[in-house]
């Protein structure tokens, strides 16, 4: 009774220093915000930030995202502002959403960032979904993943983010960062030993955050708050 208690107590102190992180963060991002809609099914700021510096501080160059969102469209402007040597692929399951996205990034103008439409299809040999990539061309030298989605999944089905792994990790640069959000979850935290145990022989490292986790590879600068 008394360990559950200092527990949740615990985990009150822990959430209120992030949620200060996270004011310090949307003022740290900025305009990159700007015009966008922050809501409970967005990456928290302090997440969107530490993705920002990543992309920056490791100068990443191929960034594929699996869940389109805000974060496709602060990594867009973050790349034409800085006029950066990056592109940004972002898949999603829902037609309309990845319409959006791009409407936001602008895609015309910002051809480097773009959302691409990726419909859920069951795993064989589960009852699993994962996005279908049949006709998705991934990027040789993936430096950057973002695993936010899928997000409309039927909370039925078991652990459908873990094949992100397997879907990017012949991809995968020498030197890379994976960030796998919502590892508050246990779905969500065991997936990371996943990716963890799979990568072993890359000489990974694994940070773990409040609500995300850091799987990296070579020289990789630290990125958080």
């Amino acid at each position: 009774m008394f360990s559950s208690l200092q527990r949740r107590a615990r985990l009150r102190l822990e959430e209120q220093a992030w949620l200060s992180k996270d004011q310090m963060a949307v003022t740290k991002l900025g305009s990159l915000l700007d015009g966008l809609p922050l809501t409970s099914s967005s990456l928290r700021p302090s997440t969107l930030l530490a993705i920002v510096n990543d992309l920056s501080l490791n100068q990443r160059t191929n960034v594929v995202e699996f869940g389109s969102g805000i974060s496709t469209v602060v990594l867009a402007r973050k790349i034409a502002i800085d006029n950066l040597n990056c592109n940004v692929l972002s898949i999603d399951e829902s037609d309309d959403w990845s319409r959006q996205v791009n409407e936001w990034i602008g895609v015309e103008r910002e051809p480097s960032a773009r959302s691409v439409v990726a419909p859920l299809r069951k795993s064989r040999n589960s009852e699993s979904v994962w996005y279908d990539l049949s006709k998705v061309q991934l990027p040789r030298h993936i430096d950057l993943v973002v695993v936010d989605g899928p997000s409309t999944v039927n909370q039925a089905l078991m652990r459908p983010r873990r094949y992100a792994a397997h879907a990017v990790s012949d991809h995968l640069a020498s030197s890379f960062g994976i960030l796998i959000d919502d590892v508050h979850r246990k779905q969500e935290s065991e997936d990371v030993q996943l990716w963890a145990d799979m990568l072993m022989d890359r000489g990974i490292s694994v940070r773990w955050r409040h609500t995300y986790a850091w799987v990296t590879a070579g020289q990789c600068w630290n990125v958080d708050l």
